[in-house]
C-alpha cells in the first residue's frame, strides 16, 4: 500500500507522481528520500511508544520497583488523565458540527427569514455564498488543511441544495409551473452532476463516495414523479442495487475504499427496500399475487448475488423471496395457500442443494422461515388478538386446520433429508398437538400443555428445551381467550416451571426464567380479572421482578433469570403509563432495585442503570408538578455530579469520560433541551446553544469523548429549534450561522495546529 504524503497526509496515486497532487510537495530527489526515511523512523518510534504505553497500562505500578533516577521525596505527582479522542477526531467533530449548523442556518435564511430581500437579492446572496464555499477548498488544501477544505466543500454542497429549493420556492423564472416531483428529480440530478464535476477539479477526497450516495436520489424521485406501480418500483430498486454492486466491484484499490463503502451501503439499502416492497405488495395482493412473481424472482436472484459477493446473510432473503415467488406463480385459492407455500419452500430448499455450503445454509434458513409461516395454525379469534400484526403470509380468512397434519409430516420429511432427524422430533410433536382440528378451544390448550410437559420430561436435550420455551410462549398467548383459561393456563405454567426448577438441576436456569415470567403474567391477569386498575397491579408485577433479583443473587445465579426480572419491571412501568405519578414511583422503585443489585461485586455496572432510573423518576415527578424552570433543579445536581466525576477521574485517570462526566452533562443539558422544545421562548434555546458549544469546545480542547460528543449532539438538536422564528426581529438563522462559523473556525485552527506539529516533528527529525 502506498504511504500518504509526508506533508498533507493525503493518499498518493499509484503509480507515484513526482509531486503530491494536493499540496505540491516534491516527492523525488535526495531531500525527499531523507524525508521518507525520517517519516519511517518516526512511525517506528511512535509504534514503540504506543506498545510501551499499552504494557504499562496493563501491568500497573510494580511492587518494590526501584525509583527512577529523577524521583524525589515528597508527594507523588498524579498521572495525567488519558486522552480519549485523537486530535484528528476532535477536529472532525468540530468541522462536522460547523458544516451542519451552517447548512441549517442557510436553510432557515432561504425559507424563513429573508423577507426583506427581493428575488435578485436572495439569488445574489445564496449564489455568492455557494461559490465562496466551493472555491475555498483548493486554497485551504494548499495551506495543508485538507479536512477544513472538505468541510468547506460540504457547506457548498448543502448550499447547492438550498439554492435549488429557494429557486423553486421563490418561483424564479417561473419554476413553480413545473411539477414539484419532476423539479426535485431534475434538481437532484443537477446537484449530483455538479458535485461529480467538482470532485474532478477540487482536492476533495470525499467527492467520489458522496457522488455515489447522491446518485441514488434521482431514480427514487423519478419513481414518485412517474407514479409507477409498486412492482415496477421494486424492480427499479433491485436494479439500482445491482448497479451499486457493480460500482463496488469496479472500485478496487486503496484509494477507492470510501467509494466501495458508499456503494455497499447504498446497494444494501436499495436491496432491502426493493425486497420489502416486493414481499409487501405480494402479501397484500394474495391470493391473486401472480403478477408479482417476476419481481419476487428478481429479488431472489439479486439477493443471492449479494450473498455470493459480500454478505451471506442475504441468502436468507433469497430463500424467503424464492419461496414467495413460487407461491405467487401458482393461482391457488386462499385456503390452499399454506399448502402451496410449504411445497414452494421445500422445492426451494431442494433447488439450493447444489450451492456451496456458505450460501446453502442461509437459503435453508429462509425456506425454514417460510415453512414456519405455512405451519402456523389459523384460528381467526386468536389470530386477530395475538398473532397480528406480525407480517406473516397468512390472511384472516385462511382455513388451514385441515392441512396442518399433512404439513407437519412434510416438515418432518424435509428435515430427514436436510437436517438431523432427532432434532425435529420435539417441534413435530408440538405441532401435531397444536393441529388436532376436532378438539374445542379448552381441549386444544390442554393437549398442548400435556405435550409440553411430556417434552420437558422426555430427555435433557437442547431441541426439547427450546421447543418447550417456544411452545410455552405460544400457549401463554393462546390462553387469553377467556378469563378462566387465562388464569388456569398461566397458573399451571408457573407451578409446573417452579416444580421443574426444583426437581431438575440441569434445567434450573431456564425453568426459573419461565416461572418468573409466568408468575408476572399471573399477577397481571389476576388484577385485570378482579377489576383492579393497571397502575396498582403494576406494583405487584414489580414485586415479582424483585423476587427474581433475589433468586438471581442467592439460589439461581443466572443472567436469564435477571433478564426475566427486568422484563417484568419494564412491563410494570409500562402498565402505569399514562398515570405519571404512579409511573414515577415505579421508576424510583426500579432504580432502588438496580442499586441493590449493584451491591453484588459482579454487578457493579447496575449502579449506572439505577442512577438513570432514579433520575428519570425525579424529572418525571418534576414534570407532573408543572415546573417551568428545570435548570433551578438541574444545575446544582449537575455541579455536584461534575465535582464527583472530576475527583474520581483525578484518582483514576483511566476512568472513561462517559462514566465520570456523563451523568453531570445529562443532568445539565437534557432538561433544558426538552424545555426548549416544549415551550416557546427565545432566551433558553440561545443560552443552551452557547452552553452546548462551550461544552463541545472544552471536550475538543481536553480531547474527552463525553463533552465533545454530548455538546455537539445537544447543539445540533437545539439548532433544529431555530427553524421557527424564535428571536423576534433578530433572524433565527443568525445564531446558527455564528455558532456554525465558530465551530468551523475552531476545527480549522485545530487542523492548523496539527499541520504545524507535523512540520515541527519533521524538522526535529532532520536536525537529529
Amino acid at each position: 500500500m502506498t504511504p500518504p504524503c509526508p506533508g498533507c497526509r493525503a493518499p498518493l496515486p499509484v503509480p507515484p507522481e513526482p509531486a503530491c497532487p494536493r499540496c505540491g510537495l516534491a516527492l523525488t530527489g535526495p531531500g525527499a528520500a531523507e524525508l521518507w526515511d525520517l517519516d519511517r523512523h518516526l512511525a517506528r518510534l511512535a509504534e514503540q511508544r504506543l506498545d510501551l504505553l499499552r504494557r504499562l497500562y496493563r501491568s500497573g505500578p510494580a511492587e518494590a520497583a526501584p525509583a527512577p533516577p529523577y524521583a524525589h521525596e515528597g508527594p507523588r505527582t498524579p498521572e495525567p488523565a488519558r486522552r480519549e479522542v485523537s486530535r484528528a477526531g476532535a477536529r472532525t467533530v468540530l468541522l462536522a458540527a460547523g458544516v451542519l449548523l451552517t447548512g441549517l442556518a442557510a436553510l432557515v435564511f432561504a425559507l424563513v427569514s429573508w423577507g426583506t430581500l427581493g428575488i435578485a437579492g436572495r439569488t445574489a446572496v445564496l449564489a455568492s455564498l455557494t461559490v465562496l464555499a466551493l472555491g475555498a477548498a483548493r486554497p485551504l488544501a494548499r495551506r495543508g488543511l485538507p479536512a477544513t477544505a472538505e468541510a468547506a466543500a460540504f457547506v457548498g454542497l448543502l448550499l447547492l441544495a438550498v439554492d435549488c429549493a429557494a429557486a423553486y420556492g421563490a418561483d424564479l423564472a417561473g419554476l413553480r409551473s413545473l411539477d414539484a416531483a419532476w423539479y426535485a428529480t431534475g434538481a437532484s440530478l443537477l446537484v449530483a452532476a455538479l458535485w461529480a464535476g467538482y470532485g474532478r477539479i477540487a482536492p476533495v477526497r470525499s467527492a467520489a463516495p458522496t457522488t455515489v450516495v447522491l446518485a441514488q436520489v434521482p431514480p427514487l424521485l423519478a419513481l414518485v414523479a412517474c407514479d409507477v406501480p409498486l412492482a415496477t418500483s421494486a424492480l427499479t430498486l433491485l436494479l439500482l442495487s445491482l448497479l451499486d454492486l457493480g460500482v463496488r466491484e469496479a472500485a478496487r484499490g486503496g484509494r477507492r475504499a470510501a467509494v466501495r463503502g458508499a456503494a455497499t451501503a447504498a446497494g444494501m439499502v436499495a436491496l432491502l427496500a426493493g425486497t420489502g416492497v416486493a414481499l409487501g405488495t405480494a402479501y397484500l395482493a394474495a391470493p391473486s399475487a401472480f403478477r408479482f412473481a417476476g419481481a419476487l424472482a428478481v429479488a431472489a436472484a439479486v439477493t443471492l448475488v449479494w450473498a455470493a459477493r459480500l454478505e451471506r446473510l442475504a441468502g436468507v432473503l433469497s430463500g424467503v423471496t424464492a419461496a414467495a415467488a413460487l407461491t405467487a406463480a401458482v393461482p391457488a385459492p386462499r385456503h390452499a395457500l399454506p399448502l402451496v407455500l410449504a411445497v414452494a419452500a421445500v422445492l426451494t430448499a431442494v433447488a439450493a442443494r447444489p450451492l456451496s455450503a456458505r450460501l446453502r445454509r442461509p437459503v435453508y434458513a429462509g425456506t425454514g422461515l417460510m415453512l414456519l409461516v405455512a405451519l402456523i395454525p389459523e384460528r381467526p379469534d386468536l389470530w386477530n388478538r395475538f398473532v397480528w400484526p406480525l407480517p406473516l403470509a397468512i390472511g384472516n380468512d385462511y382455513v388451514a386446520g385441515t392441512y396442518i397434519p399433512f404439513l407437519t409430516l412434510l416438515v418432518a420429511g424435509t428435515g430427514l433429508v436436510l437436517f438431523r432427524p432427532r432434532a425435529l422430533v420435539p417441534p413435530v410433536v408440538l405441532l401435531l398437538a397444536m393441529s388436532v382440528p376436532v378438539l374445542p378451544y379448552e381441549g386444544m390448550l390442554a393437549t398442548v400443555f400435556a405435550a409440553l410437559a411430556a417434552l420437558a420430561l422426555w430427555r435433557n436435550s437442547t431441541p426439547a428445551g427450546v421447543t418447550v420455551l417456544a411452545g410455552s410462549a405460544w400457549l401463554a398467548a393462546a390462553c387469553l381467550g377467556t378469563d378462566a383459561t387465562t388464569l388456569a393456563v398461566l397458573g399451571s405454567l408457573a407451578l409446573s416451571a417452579a416444580a421443574y426448577a426444583v426437581a431438575v438441576r440441569a434445567r434450573r436456569s431456564a425453568a426459573t426464567t419461565l416461572a418468573v415470567l409466568a408468575v408476572a403474567a399471573v399477577v397481571a391477569a389476576t388484577g385485570d380479572v378482579a377489576g383492579v386498575s393497571a397502575r396498582w397491579t403494576a406494583f405487584g408485577v414489580l414485586a415479582v421482578a424483585a423476587l427474581a433479583a433475589a433468586l438471581a443473587a442467592t439460589a439461581v445465579r443466572s443472567p436469564a433469570v435477571e433478564a426475566a426480572g427486568w422484563t417484568a419491571a419494564a412491563a410494570a412501568v409500562a402498565m402505569a403509563v399514562p398515570h405519571w405519578g404512579a409511573t414515577s414511583t415505579l421508576l424510583g422503585l426500579a432504580g432502588a432495585l438496580a442499586l441493590a443489585t449493584a451491591l453484588r461485586p459482579d454487578r457493579r455496572q447496575g449502579g449506572y442503570a439505577g442512577a438513570v432510573l432514579l433520575g428519570a423518576a425525579w424529572w418525571l415527578r418534576l414534570a407532573t408538578a408543572s415546573v417551568d424552570v428545570p435548570e433551578a433543579y438541574a444545575v446544582p445536581v449537575a455541579a455536584a455530579l461534575l465535582v464527583v466525576g472530576a475527583m474520581r477521574r483525578r484518582r483514576d485517570p483511566g476512568v472513561p469520560s462517559w462514566t465520570a462526566y456523563g451523568p453531570a452533562l445529562a443532568s445539565a443539558l437534557v432538561p433544558s433541551l426538552l424545555a426548549a422544545w416544549a415551550r416557546d421562548g427565545a432566551v433558553r434555546p440561545l443560552l443552551l446553544a452557547v452552553a452546548a458549544a462551550a461544552v463541545m469546545l472544552a471536550g475538543a480542547h481536553h480531547r474527552l469523548r463525553a463533552p465533545l460528543l454530548a455538546g455537539a449532539a445537544v447543539l445540533l438538536l437545539d439548532a433544529l429549534r431555530y427553524l421557527l422564528p424564535l428571536l423576534g426581529h433578530l433572524p433565527g438563522w443568525l445564531p446558527l450561522a455564528a455558532i456554525g462559523l465558530l465551530a468551523l473556525g475552531a476545527g480549522a485552527t485545530y487542523e492548523a495546529r496539527l499541520r504545524d506539529l507535523r512540520r515541527m516533528r519533521a524538522a526535529v527529525g532532520r536536525m537529529a
